[in-house]
């Protein structure tokens, strides 16, 4: 049995103006364009409900966001020093 398979066309910019202005103004990608993700049904449905309802953070996810808001800091610091 083949797959069917849905095409997602949107770059980040498109996704942008569809959210803010409609999508009358999209044109469609190539199909050799980085904009181009082909998904499976069953890959389809699960991209749309992790987007409409993310998971909740882990405890390393977390875990990783203050080690980058340290780092950050300290190179801010680091700056402040050496400017």
């Amino acid at each position: 049995m083949a797959h069917r398979t849905t095409r997602l066309r949107l770059s980040a910019d498109e996704l942008q103006r569809m959210l803010i202005g409609g999508s009358e103004d999209m044109k469609p990608a190539n199909d050799n364009s980085a904009d181009v993700t082909t998904l499976k049904p069953c890959d389809h449905q699960a991209f749309f409900e992790a987007l409409d309802s993310p998971p909740s953070p882990t405890e390393a996810l977390r875990a990783a966001f203050r080690r980058r808001r340290e780092f950050l800091a300290d190179m801010g610091a680091t700056a402040l020093k050496v400017g």
